[in-house]
């Protein structure tokens, strides 16, 4: 699966044009942004209403709603990652039993959780194929083969399902463990919860969508549908590029570039601004709860890892702005001006990884870097992308200080973000050189960036098989 999606990708690369992205970005229009954000909390809200009803259905209907909200925007936002299923079982545990609840409880909540999500698979495909005309895939010589057929098959199964449901007399017993029967409202919720929740998707990315991609409402809910499926199959969190590559097969290869830019900005809505967010409403509410986080804590861990992410993603975005141009004032500095700006971009990536081992020092450099990058934004131009990113990075390594340790946190293995370093440096060079390839200062400046990173990657190389030596 990852070999097709990488090749699928570098197919699609290969008809984009960065600066008709850039152009595309700068003509989506704020209030379609806004109205994408608006979407996303009513999307949530949904997702709250959800967490309800299966608290309702582990028996535990007394718990506070505003504490099954923060379960469920914490364990929603921060499940993408790593794999959806067993992050979302422990961010519940770990908030839930601090409430109360036991652990029989909390599986049972997410059996219906997860129930509900197949359910709500099958019943958004049915709504798909049997309601909506599927486009065609104008990029790949495929057809969906009868698909009023696989709609059938899917809506049999939810009545299926349905009919089981109703005719059970008896909880499901293993052992001690007790399952209810799913009846009345809970049953009927994991049907129409997840149609509701494809359509709001489905409006959103619509909403970014220029109207040269030629997709309605239907046709783009079809095509995130097919995106969401192919996504999860994958197992890469959140469905990152697989999603987007699938949605690009059902729009003209005039208008990729177009649309890209719209799936960008949605995934920038949907995925990094719900993880910066309850990466900030975890690490908020264990200081709340019993003041400063232990350093060896679970919770803190996650904030930190969380964090880290966030901040590699941050750096990548801001270090693709800088590749394609360093408007203002600045831009008369030539190279120079590239290479600050790769550089603070090439330290953010750097210092990302201090903050997954929950370094307090790195939360300084990351803050101090941030900052940086701001005042040049501001200076430079005013860039106000760079300007929001670098300033919304600022106020989230400003709330979740002290998810971070005074001292200097446990290593693990490097190989991943070893891997990731690389790749993003890959792709920003690469990026930076199609992007103009006359700009000879742009061209130094990321000259110098490979020259760095070569020998960053060579010492960190060396410093690791050190390590290895001493601790044989």
């Amino acid at each position: 699966m990852f070999a097709i999606m990488i090749a699928g990708l570098r197919r699609l690369l290969g008809t984009f044009e960065l600066d008709a992205i850039v152009a595309a970005y700068e003509r989506t229009p704020w209030a379609a942004m806004l109205a994408a954000c608006g979407l996303l909390v009513v999307q949530h809200g949904f997702y709250v209403v959800r967490e309800l009803i299966a608290v309702a259905f582990a028996g535990r209907s007394e718990l506070a709603r505003g504490r099954v909200a923060l379960a469920s925007l914490v364990s929603r936002s921060l499940s993408t990652l790593g794999l959806a299923t067993i992050t979302g079982f422990a961010l519940r545990m770990r908030l839930y039993s601090s409430w109360g609840l036991e652990r029989d409880d909390v599986a049972r909540l997410s059996l219906y959780n997860e129930a509900t999500y197949y359910v709500g698979l099958l019943a958004s495909g049915a709504a798909v194929f049997l309601l909506v005309d599927i486009p065609p895939l104008v990029t790949l010589d495929v057809v969906i083969p009868a698909p009023r057929a696989i709609g059938a098959a899917a809506a049999a199964l939810v009545i299926a399902y349905l009919l089981l449901s109703l005719r059970r007399e008896h909880a499901l017993r293993i052992r001690s463990f007790v399952l209810p029967v799913v009846r009345g409202g809970p049953l009927l919720a994991q049907i129409a919860l997840p149609l509701v929740d494809l359509v709001v998707s489905a409006a959103l990315v619509w909403m970014l969508l220029p109207e040269s991609a030629g997709l309605d409402l239907g046709e783009t809910a079809a095509a995130c549908f097919l995106g969401s499926v192919l996504g999860s199959l994958s197992q890469v969190p959140g469905g990152l590029g697989v999603f987007e590559a699938v949605v690009l097969q059902f729009v003209p290869p005039a208008v990729h570039a177009e649309v890209l830019a719209a799936l960008l900005i949605r995934r920038v809505i949907v995925s990094l601004v719900p993880v910066a967010v309850g990466t900030v409403a975890l690490v908020g509410y264990e200081v709340l709860r019993r003041g400063p986080v232990p350093e060896a804590s679970w919770p803190r861990e996650t904030a930190a890892t969380a964090m880290a992410v966030t901040t590699f993603a941050a750096g990548v975005v801001l270090m693709v702005a800088a590749s394609l141009r360093v408007p203002g004032p600045l831009a008369a500095l030539g190279s120079m001006a590239h290479a600050v700006v790769f550089t603070i971009g090439f330290a953010t990536l750097i210092v990302a990884r201090g903050l997954h081992l929950g370094r307090a020092r790195s939360w300084w450099m990351a803050t101090g870097l941030f900052a940086a990058r701001a005042l040049i934004s501001w200076v430079g131009g005013p860039d106000t992308t760079a300007l929001a990113l670098s300033l919304a990075m600022v106020a989230l390594l400003l709330a979740s200080k002290r998810a971070f340790h005074r001292t200097p946190g446990p290593r693990d293995d490097d190989t991943a973000w070893f891997a990731a370093f690389v790749i993003a440096m890959a792709g920003v060079t690469w990026i930076s050189l199609v992007a103009d390839p006359d700009d000879v200062s742009r061209a130094a400046a990321v000259r110098g960036a490979g020259v760095v990173t070569a020998l960053a990657l060579a010492g960190a190389v060396v410093a690791h098989h050190a390590r290895r030596m001493r601790r044989g």
